[in-house]
């Protein structure tokens, strides 16, 4: 009879085979068959989308009641600055048509107003250019070329 305290002799091979069947997905043990199982799956873009929309639901739910109060307080807000920025805005429609009566800059300890002389901005129609251009290779040296780089817009809620 063996020693329960002696596990020296103990065979485990058939115990590390199975834990190597099982950590393998249920695949026997193969060369390589880690790489496999390392490659990259394609993202689930809709799955994400989903994740995404539900996320922000639960985020609106959990804070409804404060958007309720915040929304309450930013109303009482608006009531009392309104008579001061319809005041604000008559003064600074002062300030600007005596600075362009002036037609110079002013400041002081509590503020300024820059003055700026207005002048004619001249622009051309691309479109047409480029097609002067096919005709008038010349003009191309006149050209700025840059690259706009891609965007990605998210809309979540709406299918597009």
């Amino acid at each position: 009879m063996k020693d329960p305290e002696n596990t020296t002799n103990f065979d485990t091979s058939q115990i590390d085979a199975l834990a190597a069947f099982e950590e393998n997905a249920g695949l026997p043990a193969i060369k390589g068959h880690a790489e496999l199982m390392n490659v990259e799956q394609p993202v689930d873009l809709e799955k994400l989308f989903e994740d995404l929309y539900w996320t922000q639901v639960d985020l609106y739910s959990e804070i409804s009641v404060l958007t309720d109060v915040i929304m309450s307080i930013e109303k009482m807000k608006e009531d009392i600055a309104a008579p001061y920025e319809e005041k604000i805005e008559k003064i600074k429609e002062q300030i600007k048509s005596e600075v362009l009566k002036r037609k110079d800059s002013f400041s002081c300890l509590v503020g300024s107003a820059y003055y700026k002389r207005g002048y004619e901005r001249i622009s051309f129609d691309s479109k047409k250019l480029q097609g002067y251009s096919a005709a008038h290779p010349e003009i191309n040296d006149f050209k700025k070329v840059s690259f706009v780089e891609p965007v990605v817009s998210i809309s979540v809620g709406e299918q597009k």
